[in-house]
């Protein structure tokens, strides 16, 4: 039975809003300016392509349904997917690609003596012995996938009458607009990091196991859901708070601005980080006196995640809805906001006429720039103690349980790194995007 949680509903709807909107909206010049930028550069390209696949990530990880098998009492979509790297559980640590454990066990031998040795694995150890198959596997996966975006690549781009001869060199040179190269190397470092996954995962650990011998790379993949629900969760709350109050404040003035100025100055005045420790362990406390009645581990966990969104929004406003009321009060002494005023048009028809849709593109640009700080944040917040549920897969977790691994002898570095790597490329990838987003959104920038 398909179980739905609140940050799968979450999650679903902002899709099909985004895909809604994008359809609704698509001659609009402000989204045709971005598409167009992204189209033509690079690295926009790749920048939005790599966001894209987080997305679907996040998406199939968000498909519940009730498993009373598991520990958490419901399985996903991406878990499914995910099982054949999951299923074998080692005893302890072990190295990244490696095929015997990575600390020394006692082990009973066959001569009656106990003896401190390196085990092999659990997981299928045929590596070495088989490894021509295996890179034949892997070589024919990127031969296919070098042929499908080929075709796709020619069927898009390919003139009328154009033979592939004259199709491939003109590509290869450069000679079409669109930059294909990157766009095909994009794809194709995605397919084979694809394959490698399908063809090596099944016989080794390729970012090693963790303490108690789960697959780190599976713990990686989980906790990407959590970080695009933070930064697109949060967003929601934000955005709307931001708005209406600094559009009010910016064009009412008076009172209204005064009483805005001083609740945002007041909460600005307050350091970040205690007034969300505070929220959480309070709301921890009120959980606790009054259980909810979740009916699984995850659900609990769900509903602290659902909690963290809405407290890091309700505290984080403050700086964009200053930016926007000084946007506004830049905009009511334009001349068609005085000639709307002549005319007899109310405050709510300037505000949905004139003052938000001016202010959409500093919205735009505030929910790319805020996500990597959401997502930074919760992994300072999770490695303080008041982040997400110890159940819930994050990179606050995986970094948290890193800590004590990096202090001891020897060191257990693989877990922080494969952490780092996914992180650092989410981020860089959003920070990619924002950056093209702003120069499209520019009027003053070269296009």
């Amino acid at each position: 039975m398909i179980k739905i949680l609140p940050t799968d509903a979450l999650f679903i709807l902002m899709t099909l809003s985004f895909i809604f909107l994008g359809i609704a909206y698509r001659h609009d010049p402000s989204l045709q300016r971005i598409y167009q930028r992204i189209k033509y550069d690079p690295w926009a390209l790749w920048a939005s392509l790599t966001f894209s696949i987080f997305w679907l990530i996040a998406l199939l990880d968000s498909i519940h349904w009730i498993h009373l098998s598991t520990p958490n009492g419901m399985v996903s979509l991406l878990d499914v997917i995910l099982q054949p790297l999951s299923q074998v559980v080692e005893k302890s640590y072990s190295a990244p690609f490696a095929q015997v454990t990575f600390m020394p066990v006692m082990q009973h031998l066959p001569n009656g003596t106990w003896s401190s040795i390196q085990v092999p694995l659990l997981i299928d150890k045929g590596l070495a012995p088989r490894w021509l198959l295996w890179f034949t596997e892997w070589l024919a996966g990127v031969g296919v996938s070098t042929i499908l975006l080929a075709w796709v690549i020619g069927y898009v781009s390919q003139p009328r009458g154009c033979a592939w001869r004259i199709h491939l060199s003109r590509l290869l040179r450069g000679d079409y607009s669109l930059p294909w190269r990157s766009l095909y190397l994009t794809s194709l470092c995605f397919c084979m990091m694809l394959w490698t996954i399908i063809v090596y995962g099944a016989h080794v650990h390729i970012f090693g196991t963790d303490k108690i011998g789960n697959d780190i790379l599976v713990q990686v993949i989980k906790s990407i859901r959590t970080a695009m629900i933070l930064g697109m969760v949060t967003s929601l709350v934000t955005m709307p708070i931001a708005l209406i109050l600094g559009a009010l404040a910016g064009l009412l003035g008076g009172w209204v601005d005064d009483v805005i100025y001083y609740i945002y100055t007041t909460l600005s005045s307050i350091p970040g980080i205690l007034l969300i420790a505070a929220s959480v362990l309070s709301l921890q406390i009120y959980w606790y006196n009054h259980p909810l009645g979740a009916a699984t581990p995850m659900a609990r966990a769900d509903l602290r995640l659902l909690a963290l969104c809405i407290i890091l929004g309700l505290t984080s406003w403050t700086q964009l809805c200053r930016v926007l009321r000084a946007q506004t009060l830049k905009l009511r002494e334009q001349d068609y906001i005085l000639a709307s005023r002549v005319q007899g048009v109310g405050t709510w028809g300037i505000l949905s006429r004139h003052i938000m849709p001016n202010l959409l593109p500093i919205l735009l640009m505030s929910l790319v720039l805020d996500f990597s700080g959401l997502v930074l944040a919760e992994a300072v917040l999770t490695y303080v103690g008041v982040g997400v549920d110890p159940l819930t897969p994050s990179f606050g977790n995986l970094i948290d349980g890193a800590r004590v691994q990096m202090a001891q002898t020897p060191v257990v570095w693989w877990p922080l790194s494969a952490t780092f790597m996914v992180m650092l490329l989410l981020v860089f990838a959003v920070n990619m995007l924002a950056d093209s987003v702003q120069q499209a959104l520019n009027p003053r920038a070269p296009h």
